[in-house]
């Protein structure tokens, strides 16, 4: 969906209530923003705000026809907040473990990529009034329990093994503006967002595939995982490692939580049908080795900091600029750029 938010349907028609919306946060975010990039943040204007239209359009339809479904799902989002932003307070003041590699380094920055980043939210609102429809609530709750059960494990390696990101600011673009000035960051392995996607698609096949009238937002989810990966990387919101360990997060979740076979997340690192300048097959290298790591450890913390120390990966700490280095995959060695 990067770039083109007509390819997931939630996108396409904007509702009297969304277009009032899109006024208001007009006239009160474009200020905020200041006055660099205005033009630049006017023309996005539309194609931004409508992730928050869609995700307020989809508590209001669970609010109308699921009522009782609103409570987990507002309780899975404060989940998340308390798991992700806790850690990245309580682990303000430590060292952290750098993760960008010279294969982070390598792949372009394309902001433009942002639209489906910034989608997240969205897609658990949406997908959440689809899955009332056609689950019942037992299973509901069960499938929303896999969300703040990934936040558990993710929280817990959040705080034993903080990591960190450079964070990259020339640009134009409005979506990733926002999101950088509310997201440090800190703590993004495992990468949530990919955890995130790729449950999403595994319970999406599962309740829709048996409902016809499911087909089309199915293929929207599927779109949005496929996606997903380019998202994270392009923007440089996270490191391949974080997708890697993204990908397990979902695995253990999954394996605890259901009876039925987990889709091999490497499907969605297939050169042959991804973007130029990604190296999907290092991926799905450090996912292979990340599940490993994992069935010797025993859990997702214990398999990342053994893969952290066992590569080398370098400790820096919390004001130390990261705009201009990376870490070398073969020696662990942070390498400047000149």
């Amino acid at each position: 969906m990067a770039g083109d938010p007509g390819t997931t349907a939630p996108f396409e028609r904007p509702t009297w209530f969304a277009l009032a919306l899109r006024r208001v946060l007009r006239t009160t975010l474009l200020p905020w923003l200041g006055r660099e990039h205005r033009d630049a943040y006017e023309a996005q204007f539309d194609e931004a705000s409508r992730n928050a239209e869609v995700a307020v359009e989809g508590i209001g339809r669970l609010i109308n026809r699921h009522v009782l479904a609103l409570g987990p799902v507002v309780g899975a989002v404060a989940d998340w907040t308390r798991h992700y932003h806790g850690a990245q307070r309580r682990v303000a003041a430590e060292p952290r473990y750098l993760v960008y590699t010279d294969l982070d380094a390598a792949i372009p920055f394309r902001p433009e990529a942002d639209t489906l980043y910034a989608y997240m939210v969205t897609q658990v609102t949406t997908l959440a009034h689809d899955l009332a429809d056609v689950l019942p609530r037992k299973e509901l709750k069960r499938t929303i329990g896999a969300f703040t059960d990934m936040n558990e494990i993710a929280g817990e390696a959040f705080l034993r093994y903080p990591t960190v990101m450079p964070r990259l600011t020339d640009h134009d673009r409005l979506s990733l503006r926002v999101v950088q000035a509310l997201d440090r960051p800190v703590n993004c392995c495992p990468s949530l967002h990919i955890a995130y996607s790729v449950m999403i698609e595994d319970v999406a096949i599962a309740a829709f595939a048996p409902h016809p009238d499911k087909a089309r937002v199915l293929a929207s989810v599927r779109a949005a995982t496929r996606g997903m990966v380019d998202s994270v990387l392009f923007t440089k919101q996270h490191a391949i490692l974080d997708v890697a360990f993204g990908m397990l997060c979902a695995r253990v979740i999954h394996e605890r939580r259901f009876d039925r076979p987990f889709p091999d997340p490497t499907a969605l690192l297939d050169p042959a049908t991804g973007s130029d300048g990604i190296p999907y097959q290092a991926i799905a290298d450090l996912y292979r080795e990340a599940c490993e790591r994992h069935a010797r450890a025993g859990d997702l913390a214990g398999a990342l900091g053994g893969f952290l120390a066992d590569h080398r990966y370098p400790r820096v700490g919390p004001d130390e600029p990261l705009d201009a280095c990376f870490v070398d995959s073969a020696t662990g060695e942070l390498v400047y750029r000149s």
